[in-house]
């Protein structure tokens, strides 16, 4: 300020010729004390605010996480728990996730809850399992919407890895060798098992006690009815050329189809195919990564699984392949492939061969369909 005072004085007293560059400098006198007075306040309070902010986070958290202990213990009540595996934020901000063993009678099972919180935390969904094999079997179990969680328990001593999708499951150590596993998907995911012989095997098939046979019929006698055709084509070769080693019998005046029936069909380009039916009218049908899902809902058959040549995991598969990257790509796209959710017409079937990497998979218009396949005629 004295020196703009100077400045003045000497402009007054004419001791100092007043010219522009004068004129500039008393200019950018007045203007700076202005720049310094609010700078530095601002930047101070914007410190401040930055620094309550994060402080406010860091104190929030532990906070939220207490809410979280209370709430899940009055949840629980006098039940008789163990919590095994807790965290926080597994899938998104503001998330919880816990694996905890509870003895319920004479059985003792293991959950997987999945939380989220808004305002106040909220217990979404559950999924449980036997704390050991069911039968011998690998146990195991689901939930049906999003978030799909995936977890069961398995002995070490037969099964090293659990993959869902394409993602490797969390693995918890139980008494003896038994071991407790988890997985969270944003979609249905496939399900597949190393074992501690370096095999692979899909773990849906491993529970499964319903599974189809491969024996194809030998039809002895033809009614009038029937026909016998030859098709030249692996569509449905499970690793036994199948369908394609003899001729075939159909049955072009069936009454109904059935899931998992073998149809011959005419498609788009007037070309005669042989093919799977595994969605029928109504129905809504997708395929996610490799998995056929009806009616969002995923069966434990390996019809309703990507199949090359009879292998139903790509990871055995691939090490068939060798270094043969090409066929690898392609197999990847195969054992994961996808098709959108579409809801079926009352004259409409989804069709999928054995040899996912033949054919087409499509949905046909019960028109096209030429026959129900009954199997092998007599040689």
């Amino acid at each position: 300020m004295n020196d703009i005072k100077r400045a003045l004085k000497e402009v007054l007293e004419d001791t100092k010729r007043f010219s522009q560059q004068s004129e500039d400098t008393v200019i950018q006198r007045i203007h700076q004390p202005q720049r310094k007075k609010w700078g530095v306040p601002l930047i101070t309070v914007s410190f401040i605010a930055l620094f309550l902010f994060f402080l406010g986070a860091y104190l929030w958290q532990p906070n939220q996480q207490a809410q979280f202990t209370r709430y899940f213990q009055e949840k629980m009540g006098d039940a008789d728990y163990q919590v095994i595996f807790q965290e926080f934020n597994s899938l998104k901000d503001n998330d919880a996730l816990v694996a905890f063993i509870q003895q319920e009678e004479d059985t003792e099972k293991i959950y997987l809850a999945y939380f989220d919180y808004q305002k106040k935390w909220r217990w979404l969904q559950t999924t449980g399992t036997q704390s050991k094999p069911y039968q011998g079997k690998e146990s195991w179990t689901s939930t049906a919407q999003e978030p799909f969680m995936y977890a069961g328990v398995i002995d070490a001593t037969e099964i090293s890895q659990i993959i869902v999708g394409k993602q490797q499951a969390t693995q918890i150590a139980l008494q003896g060798n038994l071991v407790y596993w988890f997985a969270v998907s944003d979609k249905a995911a496939r399900i597949i098992a190393k074992r501690t012989d370096n095999t692979w095997e899909r773990l849906t098939e491993l529970q499964s006690s319903n599974e189809p046979t491969y024996n194809i019929p030998i039809i002895d006698t033809l009614s009038d009815m029937q026909q016998v055709i030859e098709l030249k084509t692996d569509t449905m070769d499970r690793g036994n050329r199948e369908y394609y080693q003899s001729p075939i019998v159909i049955d072009p005046q069936f009454t109904k189809l059935e899931r998992g029936d073998v149809i011959t069909y005419t498609t788009q380009d007037g070309q005669q195919t042989i093919s799977r039916v595994l969605g029928l009218p109504h129905e809504t049908v997708e395929i996610i990564n490799g998995t056929v899902v009806i009616n969002t809902v995923s069966f434990a058959h390996p019809f309703m699984f990507a199949t090359i040549m009879g292998e139903t995991v790509y990871e055995s598969y691939v090490e068939k392949l060798g270094n043969h990257l090409n066929n690898r790509e392609t197999a990847k796209k195969t054992f994961f492939y996808s098709f959108p959710a579409t809801q079926l017409s009352p004259t409409q079937i989804f069709v999928v061969p054995d040899n996912w990497a033949r054919g087409a998979i499509e949905v046909i218009s019960l028109e096209q369909v030429n026959g129900k396949v009954l199997g092998y005629q007599r040689q």
